[in-house]
């Protein structure tokens, strides 16, 4: 599913489940993109999501200039396959702010669970359990992750305040992330 243009996008009780994306474009996500204005996903579904090998891009990808909420979400068993330099969600807010609550981010695989980059960003009463970062990136992807690159559960290149308020962590893995010859 691709959502581009300036309008705000609502998405409620939603469910975005196990698209494979064989393509070889660097363009084409596993999921969902969404560019635009305000974004607010609410009670919805993105599990089983795997961008193609060649991709940049996560199982869902939000790059907006506007506010994004996540109310309820549940983020599973998404991969961010092998050559992705990104986790299987990314929320790229830009100049605004990202805020997800109660949602759940468990077993997405390759890259971890989820990148924020925001001017301010929350996370509140939310459950990251069982996510792992370990893969091989191609060489000519390493400069474009030495400001993204670890964090298996959160990794937020946020140029403000990364508030986390009643939020478990549990089980989640990063083992070394190295490159290809």
């Amino acid at each position: 599913m691709r959502l581009t243009g300036t309008a705000s996008v609502s998405l409620s009780s939603v469910s975005i489940t196990g698209n494979v994306v064989n393509s070889a474009s660097t363009t084409t996500q596993g999921g969902v993109l969404i560019n635009g204005g305000a974004v607010s996903i609410t009670g919805s579904t993105v599990s089983g999501n795997v961008p193609n090998l060649a991709s940049t891009q996560g199982a869902l990808r939000i790059s907006t200039s506007g506010a994004v909420t996540i109310t309820g979400g549940v983020f599973d068993s998404n991969n961010a396959a092998t050559a992705s330099q990104y986790r299987s969600v990314e929320v790229l807010g830009n100049s605004s702010s990202v805020n997800i609550s109660g949602s759940a981010f468990t077993n997405n695989t390759s890259s971890g669970a989820l990148a924020i980059r925001a001017n301010a960003a929350s996370v509140t009463n939310s459950y990251f359990a069982n996510n792992t970062a370990s893969k091989t990136l191609p060489a000519a992807y390493v400069p474009a992750i030495s400001g993204i690159a670890g964090g298996a559960a959160i990794v937020s290149t946020s140029s403000g305040i990364l508030t986390i308020n009643g939020s478990v962590f549990v089980n989640n893995s990063l083992a070394s992330v190295s490159t290809a010859n």
